[in-house]
């Protein structure tokens, strides 16, 4: 059993990516069941993607361009989406479109240098993450217009502040969310019978740290083994039940019995053991202040679509969508 390290944070996220991403993965996270598109080809009769399934002014979007907004999005793997995975979609790329419109109203625009620029990047970090690199004729339209609405809202929410007055309420009001409970730091030694274990657990029994990162070099078969059998930081219910159990009854610097797995008989140790304690907020407020001004944000997004909406001449045809819209619950 191959145990991920615990509490590694990614560093914070940027404002516009969270603008930005909020149209791209709400509707994959909101969508019930099946995560693959089926197209609207293999639900509908023939020409379907060419009917009318949106007009913002004189602007007409089709069933083929919402087709291949949503393989921009998922790849283009056959497969299914449900019905409401599919109709949160249509609603995205309807909120899209309105926003590109009001970009282009505002004469924004990408230079070639900024487009060439994107693409460059993106090929560099092909080798370095799992994504193919962009081809000579390969369509870029979609990256460009992502960029084109993280221009435009970055202008909407270039005056957005979050003062140190909201992030002490914040704070106040929700204190249990800065409780950080009970952690132990763990080591192992993992080997494949149980008679070995129980040899390796007589030698070092009542052993300082030294004579158990030698065993870990000389028997264990773990992963972690090459680090002395460091697992690193948990929390209770993160490790297997039995183990779990184990692994938080005993003090720092105590071994547990030999535990049996899949993989073979582990030997636990606890290296330090930290109490349950309240973050403060001076530790606390970035993530706090990210957190107020991603949700003012996001409101001011949303604020800004209807009322946009309202001011526009526009219609959706659902009726020509290849799968019974489905409008979301409030």
């Amino acid at each position: 059993m191959k145990f991920a390290r615990k509490f590694d944070r990614p560093g914070p996220a940027t404002l516009l990516g969270c603008i930005l991403l909020f149209s791209v993965t709400a509707a994959a996270c909101r969508g019930n069941g099946e995560a693959r598109f089926s197209g609207s080809r293999e639900q509908g009769s023939p020409g379907l993607e060419a009917l009318t399934v949106l007009k913002i002014r004189e602007h007409v979007f089709s069933g083929l361009d919402f087709d291949k907004y949503v393989r921009s999005l998922i790849g283009s793997e056959e497969g299914v989406l449900t019905a409401p995975a599919l109709s949160r979609l249509f609603d995205d790329f309807v909120d899209e479109q309105f926003l590109l419109l009001a970009a282009r109203d505002q004469n924004l625009s990408l230079t070639p240098g900024e487009k060439q620029e994107f693409v460059d990047r993106w090929n560099k970090d092909t080798f370095s993450h799992d994504k193919e690199g962009f081809e000579p004729g390969d369509s870029m339209d979609h990256f460009f217009d992502k960029m084109l609405i993280e221009r435009y809202l970055n202008r909407l929410a270039k005056d957005i502040r979050v003062g140190d007055q909201e992030v002490a309420a914040y704070y106040e009001a929700h204190e249990m969310e800065f409780q950080v409970p009970v952690r132990v730091k763990v080591s192992q030694i993992l080997v494949r019978t149980e008679p070995i274990a129980l040899e390796v657990l007589e030698q070092i029994q009542n052993k300082g740290e030294d004579e158990f990162r030698a065993a870990v070099r000389k028997e264990s078969v773990g992963p972690e083994a090459a680090e002395g059998g460091r697992m690193g930081f948990f929390q209770e219910g993160q490790l297997p039940r039995e183990m779990d159990r184990t692994v938080f009854s005993l003090q720092e610097g105590e071994l547990s019995r030999a535990l049996k797995s899949a993989d073979g008989y582990h030997i636990f140790r606890v290296d330090k053991k930290y109490n349950a304690e309240l973050t403060p907020l001076e530790k606390a407020a970035p993530a706090i202040r990210l957190k107020i001004l991603e949700g003012k944000v996001k409101e001011a997004r949303d604020t800004h679509l209807r009322e946009l909406k309202a001011n526009t001449e526009w219609k959706s045809f659902i009726e020509n969508l290849p799968f019974v819209y489905q409008k979301e619950n409030s």
